[in-house]
C-alpha cells in the first residue's frame, strides 16, 4: 500500500533550518492498522501530512498503490488523494452551517462525483451509529458525535486508506473508545488504516507501532493482542458519560 525511501521534510525560517523527517524507511502492507506515535515536534504530523499527499518531502521517494507520488502534477495529485486517501481530523474541519449529512456529502462536491450522494451519506451515518443525526448541525452535536461524522465524510469515496490525526485527542474517553471502535471495524473489514497519536494506550488498539523522535523512526513493533476498544466501551462505567 504504503513505502517510503530515505524520506526527509526540511524546513528553513528566520535562518533557521529544521529537520522535520530525517531519511524516513517505511512500509506499509494493505489492511495493516498501524499507529505512529510521538511527543510533540517528534515529526508525526509531518509523516502524516506527507502520507496523505497534503504535503511533499524535501527529498526522498513516495510511493502509493504502486505509483510514485512525486510523478504525478496537481490534477493527478488531487484525483488520487480523493479517492485513494479518507482523512480524519482532530479538529473534525466540519462546516458549521451545514448539517451532518451534507458534511458527509461535501467530498463527492469537490470530486464532481455525478451520482446522489444523500443515500450513501445516509447509510455511512448509520453506520457510524448517527442515523438519527442526519439533519442536525455540529453545534447540535457533541465532539465525538462530530468525529464519527468526520469519519463517515471520510468514507463517502469509498477510500483504501484510512489516515486519521489524533483522532481521539479532543474527546473524553467514552468517545475516544467508539472512534477507536470504529476505526478497528473500518480495518476487520479489509481497509488499511494509520493513525498519529501521542497517546500509546490508544496506540495499542493497532496491530502495529512505529514511534518517531527527532524525525526519525526509532522503533517499529508489532502488537501482538491489540486493545479491543469495543470490549473496553462495553465495560467503562454508566456514568461515564460521553461529552
Amino acid at each position: 500500500m504504503i513505502e517510503l525511501q530515505q524520506i526527509s521534510k526540511v524546513y528553513g525560517q528566520n535562518g533557521v533550518t529544521v529537520h522535520a523527517l530525517r531519511d524516513v524507511d517505511l512500509k506499509i502492507e494493505a489492511g495493516e492498522f498501524v499507529a505512529i506515535v510521538g511527543t510533540s515536534g517528534s515529526g508525526k504530523t509531518t509523516l502524516l501530512n506527507i502520507l496523505s499527499c497534503m504535503d511533499q518531502p524535501s527529498s526522498g521517494r513516495y510511493f502509493l498503490e504502486g505509483v510514485e507520488i512525486e510523478t504525478l502534477d496537481d490534477v493527478k495529485l488531487s484525483a488520487l488523494r480523493n479517492s485513494k486517501i479518507g482523512l480524519v481530523f482532530q479538529s473534525f474541519n466540519l462546516l458549521a452551517r451545514s448539517t451532518a449529512q451534507e458534511n458527509v456529502e461535501l467530498p463527492l462536491l469537490y470530486a464532481e462525483h455525478e451520482s446522489d450522494g444523500s443515500k450513501r451519506a445516509l447509510e455511512l451515518l448509520a453506520q457510524v451509529g448517527l442515523g438519527d443525526r442526519a439533519h442536525h448541525l455540529p453545534t447540535e452535536m457533541s465532539g465525538g458525535q462530530q468525529q464519527r461524522v468526520a469519519i463517515a465524510r471520510a468514507l463517502i469515496m469509498d477510500p483504501h486508506l484510512i489516515l486519521a490525526d489524533e483522532p481521539t485527542g479532543a474527546l473524553d474517553s467514552r468517545s475516544g473508545l467508539e472512534v477507536m471502535t470504529i476505526l478497528q471495524r473500518l480495518n476487520a473489514e479489509g481497509r488499511t488504516v494509520a493513525i498519529v497519536t501521542h497517546d500509546r494506550a490508544i496506540a495499542d488498539h493497532a496491530r502495529r507501532v512505529i514511534t518517531i523522535q527527532d524525525g526519525a523512526i526509532v522503533s517499529d513493533e508489532a502488537v501482538v493482542t491489540p486493545r479491543d476498544a469495543e470490549e473496553e466501551l462495553a465495560a467503562l462505567p454508566q456514568e461515564v458519560q460521553a461529552q
